[in-house]
This record gives structure tokens, sequence and C-alpha cells, in this order.
């Protein structure tokens, strides 16, 4: 196949701002990735878009539980639940950047993500 150029598990950017290792970088709705270096704006940063990761809970959510496939989002590197209902709103739907892949109880601090 002629067209293939890569297998999407991670994605060239300019960083727009610095970023570090390990941070969530929001590319749009819906979509974004873990930076796998660190990046000074104007540099080109690695975003691994497809793997799972371990994210602390958001401080509003620390003692909630996160069940298994929930969706969450991540905001200034925390994990929030996703609640998809018939009051969700587009842009609810449009900040989701993963499921939940394990459990996490409501004393677990962090919680393991599969992005999208």
């Amino acid at each position: 196949m002629d067209n293939k150029i890569s297998e999407g598990k991670t994605i060239k950017i300019i960083a727009q701002a610095d970023i570090s290792a390990g941070e969530y970088v929001t590319l749009g709705s819906n979509f974004g990735g873990i930076a796998l270096d660190d990046a000074k704006t104007g540099a080109v940063c690695v975003l691994d878009v497809s793997g799972v990761y371990k994210i602390p809970k958001a401080t509003a959510t620390l003692t909630s539980v996160y069940a298994l496939g929930v969706p969450v989002s991540i905001t200034s590197g925390k994990a929030s639940v996703v609640d998809i209902d018939s009051g969700t709103t587009t842009a609810e739907i449009a900040s989701i950047a993963g499921n939940v892949v394990e459990a996490a109880n409501s004393a677990a601090t962090t919680v393991k993500i599969k992005l999208r």
C-alpha cells in the first residue's frame, strides 16, 4: 500500500507553547496526546496519541469512582469523568480524551486511560 505513512501511534507537532514530557496536549475537539519529550515553543514535539496512561484525577473528583469504560476529559493534566446523558453538551462530548481501562476506586488518586 503506497499511501500509508505511519502506524498512527505517534505524531509530530510544532509546540505552540513549552511542553513537558508526560503532559497531555489538546489538539482540538476530542483529540490530543501525551508528549514523549520536553519541547520549547516552536520546536518539534512527538505525541503518543494511542497509548494507555496513568493520569491524576481532577481535584473535584478525587474521591469519585471511575468505572471501567467511562469517558474522561483531561484538563490541565487532570482527568475528569464525562457523564453522558440526555443533557450532555456538544462541548462535553468534544472534550473526551479517552476511556478508563481499569476501574479506579474512591481512594485512588490516578486513573488509567486509553487515549482516543
